[in-house]
């Protein structure tokens, strides 16, 4: 990450991930799932930067038409430089309309609260959230997937700190083919923050915009192994010049799936 001008931040990190999922059906129109996502990131040069999240997710969902509406939890704890810095609880409503040729419409409806410890507590906050997805499988000759995604959030600090309160939203899109045996994606997004207030009365109000762009290439190395190289950048250009940045990171990762 960069600081037009005035800082650049650089350095490897090591990322160690594991996902579990559990689905259970309860009748003809009735399931449970259970979630479990668990990432931890070491940076050894600058250890302020490791980061860990534990995430858990509940639901119970039922069959609507040719389609799926889903209730489930969120609880989720971030880590920071080895240390509790966040608990996430929410709830979340989703509705899923997979349509022919493998084609799927999604929405995604969340709230939730943010805790975090006496040293932060500052940052206490209440969101909620939009997301409407759209995959398109072969939208074209010599293509396997299309994916189309919009976010809306609201995120209003509670500790009345109306610098912190702001209202995002993003567009991305993204689209995968397969040429060489390799699975390659390419995509890019477009986001804007606007925060609220202003902590100074001579500072202008704050509005952040991103444009982002990744690339990707998969290879299976077996039925349950794949190994993934991937770059990918995103600008940020703000109306107050400290937080003008650029954030790069290129990546290989190695993952491996169970039954």
């Amino acid at each position: 990450m960069s600081l037009d001008g005035l800082q650049r931040l650089g350095g490897s990190s090591l990322r160690v991930g594991l996902q579990t999922f559990a689905n259970w059906q309860l009748g003809s129109s009735w399931g449970a799932s259970l979630a479990a996502d668990f990432s931890q990131k070491k940076s050894p040069a600058a250890p302020d930067f490791d980061f860990g999240i534990l995430s858990i997710q509940p639901s119970v969902h039922m069959a609507v038409g040719t389609g799926s509406v889903g209730w489930g939890a969120t609880l989720q704890r971030i880590d920071v430089a080895g240390r509790a810095f966040r608990e996430v609880r929410g709830a979340q409503m989703t509705w899923t309309l997979p349509l022919q040729d493998g084609n799927l419409w999604m929405a995604i409806a969340d709230v939730g609260s943010n805790r975090h410890g006496e040293e932060f507590s500052e940052l206490d906050s209440s969101t909620a959230s939009l997301t409407v997805q759209r995959h398109v499988a072969r939208p074209l000759s010599g293509f396997e997937g299309l994916d189309i995604s919009a976010f809306l959030a609201r995120e209003r600090n509670e500790r009345d700190f109306v610098e912190l309160s702001h209202t995002s939203a993003m567009v991305s899109t993204s689209i995968q083919w397969r040429w060489q045996n390799i699975m390659w994606s390419t995509g890019a997004s477009l986001q804007q923050v606007r925060f609220d207030g202003t902590a100074f009365v001579a500072e202008p109000l704050r509005m952040d915009r991103a444009v982002g762009i990744e690339l990707a290439a998969e290879h299976e190395l077996s039925n349950r192994t794949t190994v993934r190289v991937e770059y990918s950048e995103v600008r940020s250009v703000s109306s107050i010049a400290l937080y003008d940045n650029t954030f790069q990171q290129f990546g290989v990762k190695l993952r491996t799936t169970w039954q």
